[in-house]
């Protein structure tokens, strides 16, 4: 009945003419660089009622039930009622999405801000627990996936179970292994969960689990249990007759007794070390069983299993299978992963729709008992190979083809998964060798992978098929004298190829036609129809509603086959990007109205951006272009402000003089040799190359920030070195980035006594270090950043180092304060250094006094302001002695 305040926040739009709503406030937020105007009508100010809030409670708290614990804890802050509803949800679930990983790094500048959150998380926790159980208000399902640091987590746990356990739990969920370390801490159960009556569902991960395990008469609503990787245990004995669902994976345990489950119906077995005898025992005793999954259980040898109400069945990587026998008439999935070698027999030929075969070892030579093993597996309508490693490893040899039938004769669809690419020819050897392990298909998918651009693409070739019944004129084929119909060869009437490939050249997909063509004309006796579709080229547009001027972009990527790409006939276009299109040489942009260009072509070696006067963002990447073709085209841009090039491996020298250009980037244009830039207003510059260009910069009023990551910081440091930086260092902030060991920016003593510190200009340096260092190398690499930042206000060394297997990157902050100071106290920091030498182990007051007594003998005329100070100095030159050891 209330009507709360309904808040609709609008962000980051642009070019919208007109927003209608009905709501009480409307609050709009567009982003910084683009201010459009809009106008705002808002209509229908009558009472407009909150639907949602008017549900039941109980409906809510279902709703919610489905969100993480953060949105639920969210959503509480809408209104009074929305937070009573989210604080007696009966469903809470802190995982690991809840306990970030983030919280638990180990960089050291946030250690006490991770201290607080992880307070604030457990405190949060305990008091929801706390709460529910101190009303009486009983839980449906609780998710506890947390990392077990110390005994005092341990003891936290105790009483958040506690506390589930009186609030009537149902579904309980514990999971102890959330976090990868080298080392883990099992939990070890309270005895108090096997007696909660309330449990139906319970799954347990990485618990320490005592002798009373097993004996679930204290759950008599149970019907789930899930047990993995828990430790403690060597035999399992479920004394529950209601479970339906058990899920076991256990490294430890031997023995299993599943004789008192009648009612189970769906089983999963993993790593467990039970025997042939054993296994097939307790399955034979599970007359509702429906599924079983079996997988990594290394002692099995023989697997018989005889049921009238199996359906679905998976074998997977049981190492020492040699046999394997199923009798069950209602088999509708089966799959198995493993060797070749193994003797398969399935009696499932009325039901079975679904059949998968994932070969271990698919390079294994083709023999008379793989070829039974597929047939066993292919009495199916739909098979599915997976895991097969090249072509060549699919080739039957024609001796075995001339003595045997083909094994999927019954199979109608055929998916096969290829790890590797392949040529035409073994792509034609392939496709005969799967019509005659399936000499009728209806439907065949080849599923293939292949790099392209340092990326992995996943091809999928679809051939369907269409027969009639053939006319046989008392001839007797060879090619069919073991099967009872003719095959394909005889039959079919016509061929459709849908070619999905990756980016792909037009000769490849031209070729791929003409040798299937061939192909299926020369082997099918009555083909009538061929027809290939190939899908390589995507163009996407997305077109704006007529007479309304929103931004227009064009986005085309993975193309083939397209020499010269002009947008002429776009008129309202604004942002276009080209990526990693095949073949295209040549690049016009006929657009006035284009503010934001991306061209990322590997073979473009010619651009027009002549046209493009409004042009502001440019992006040019992995193009062939010339020098004097590059910087003749950014010359004719008046309006460009942002400019990055990478990749660009023809490009020797570049020229750039824009009074308007506000950042640039220079990334990896190997050849380059030299870089003039005249740009005043320039306030960005990245740059990321070898150390011998010749480089010069003209931006001293703006440029605020410039970076400069060492392809090869093992480079010797030399003068050329040291001008590049230099030239690199007309601004406050400046970055130093991968820098391999610390030795790498260490400035030898010959090069200080002839060259001027570069960066003297620099008040804040960054510098990132790939490699961790030592106390003795820390202290020359402060020494030497302070060489070449001698004024600097703050200097910050980030470096990463491994601890358990995770890199961390840790930084050490440096601020410095900078003032005016004496000719004397300069001499006072001198003479105190060398007493900190001679007098390490005396202490501070011993020393100050002993300085007095230097300075009243080195000074003719008593000085008080160095007597007022010297304290002062003597403290701080200690405080920074101790904080760099």
């Amino acid at each position: 009945t209330r009507t709360p305040e309904f808040i609709a926040p609008i962000s980051y739009c642009t070019n919208i003419p007109t927003l209608k709503g009905s709501l009480y406030h409307i609050v709009v937020a567009t982003s910084l660089d683009k201010k459009e105007a809009l106008n705002i009508i808002v209509h229908k100010m009558e009472v407009v009622v909150d639907k949602i809030s008017e549900l039941p409670e109980p409906l809510l708290q279902y709703i919610l039930s489905f969100l993480p614990i953060k949105q639920v804890v969210q959503s509480s802050t809408l209104s009074k009622r929305w937070n009573h509803v989210c604080s007696t949800i009966p469903v809470l679930e802190f995982d690991k999405s809840f306990f970030e990983s983030k919280l638990w790094c180990q960089d050291t500048k946030e250690t006490c801000e991770i201290q607080r959150k992880r307070v604030e998380l457990y405190h949060f926790v305990e008091q929801n627990l706390l709460s529910r159980c101190r009303q009486g208000l009983s839980i449906k399902k609780f998710t506890l996936a947390v990392y077990l640091s110390t005994p005092k987590s341990v003891s936290r746990v105790d009483r958040w179970i506690e506390y589930v356990v009186k609030s009537d739990i149902e579904e309980l969920n514990l999971d102890f292994q959330t976090f990868k370390w080298k080392w883990k801490r099992y939990y070890p159960l309270p005895q108090n969960i096997l007696l909660a009556k309330s449990i139906t569902v319970l799954r347990l991960k990485a618990c320490r689990l005592d002798s009373y395990f097993g004996d679930f008469s204290g759950l008599p609503k149970v019907k789930a249990i899930e047990l993995k990787s828990n430790k403690g245990v060597e035999k399992v004995e479920l004394e529950a007759s209601n479970i339906y669902h058990l899920h076991i994976q256990q490294f430890g345990a031997s023995k299993i007794n599943l004789v008192p489950c009648k009612n189970l119906k769906l089983l999963k077995l993993g790593k467990l070390h039970v025997t042939d005898s054993c296994f097939n025992y307790h399955i034979s005793q599970l007359p509702l069983i429906e599924y079983l999954s079996v997988y990594w259980c290394d002692k099995l040898e023989s697997i018989k299993i005889s049921s009238h109400r199996l359906e679905t069945f998976h074998i997977m990587k049981c190492d020492k299978l040699v046999e394997v026998e199923i009798n069950t008439p209602k088999l509708c999935k089966l799959s198995y992963v493993g060797g070749n070698t193994i003797s398969f027999s399935v009696t499932a030929l009325a039901y079975l729709s679904e059949a998968t075969y994932q070969m271990l070892h698919s390079d294994a030579p083709w023999g008379v008992k793989k070829i039974q093993l597929l047939a066993n597996l292919s009495n199916s309508k739909s098979l599915e190979l997976l895991n097969i490693s090249s072509t060549k490893d699919m080739v039957i040899p024609k001796e075995l083809r001339d003595t045997l039938s083909s094994p999927s004769y019954k199979v109608k669809q055929l998916m096969i998964q290829i790890l590797k690419s392949f040529t035409a020819d073994e792509f034609i050897e392939l496709v005969d060798n799967l019509l005659w392990i399936s000499p009728r298909l209806e439907l065949l998918l080849i599923t293939h992978g292949e790099w392209f651009d340092k990326k992995w693409y996943r091809e999928t070739i679809s051939f369907k098929f269409s027969y009639e019944k053939p006319i046989l004129r008392g001839e007797n084929y060879s090619c069919c004298k073991f099967l009872p119909d003719p095959c394909w060869r005889h039959c079919l009437k016509s061929v459709t190829i849908e070619n999905c490939r990756a980016p792909a050249n037009v000769e490849t997909v031209k070729a791929d036609k003409e040798i299937l063509e061939k192909y299926f004309y020369e082997n099918a006796k009555i083909l009538e129809s061929f027809q290939f579709n190939p899908k390589c080229l995507y163009l996407k547009f997305h077109f704006d509603v007529p007479d309304k001027p929103p931004e227009f972009i064009a986005s085309i990527s993975n193309c083939t086959n397209i020499p010269t790409l002009k947008f002429s006939g776009l008129p309202k276009v604004k942002a276009i990007e080209l990526k990693n299109n095949k073949g295209v040489e040549t690049v016009e942009l006929e657009a006035s109205n284009i503010y934001h260009a991306n061209i990322q072509q590997f073979e473009a070696s010619k651009i027009n951006l002549v046209p493009c006067k409004n042009l502001k963002l440019l992006k040019l990447g992995k193009l062939l272009i010339t020098d004097s073709c590059f910087n003749y085209h950014i010359s004719q841009l008046r309006f460009i402000e942002y400019l990055s090039v990478y990749w660009c491996d023809k490009l020797e020298s570049i020229k750039i003089s824009s009074h308007r250009l506000k950042t640039l980037h220079i990334l990896k244009c190997n050849k380059l040799v030299e870089v003039k830039i005249n740009t005043p207003k320039l306030c960005k510059l990245a740059y990321l190359g070898g150390n011998t260009i010749s480089f010069s910069v003209t931006a001293l009023a703006y440029l605020s920030k410039a970076t400069y990551q060492m392809l090869h910081s093992n480079a010797p440091l030399n003068v050329k070195k040291i001008e590049l930086l230099a030239n690199l260092s007309n601004s406050k902030l400046l970055k130093l980035l991968n820098i391999k060991p610390a030795k790498d920016i260490v400035i030898p003593e010959e090069l200080r006594d002839i060259v001027s510190s570069p960066s003297y200009k620099v008040k804040q340096l960054k510098v990132e270090i790939s490699k961790s260092f030592t106390t003795h190398e820390f202290i020359e690499l402060v020494d030497s950043l302070f060489w070449i930042s001698p004024l600097l206000e703050l200097l910050l060394i980030k470096y990463g180092k491994w601890i358990d297997e995770d890199k961390c990157y840790e930084t050490i902050s440096f601020k410095l304060l900078r003032i005016l100071i004496s000719s004397e106290i300069i001499n006072l920091l001198h003479i105190f250094s060398l007493l900190r030498m001679f007098f390490n182990n005396q202490s501070i007051g011993y020393i100050i006094n002993v300085a007095n007594s230097l300075v009243d003998f080195s000074s003719p005329v008593k000085s008080p302001f160095l007597e007022g100070r010297i304290l002062v100095v003597a403290n701080s030159y200690q405080f920074l002695v101790g904080g760099i050891a």
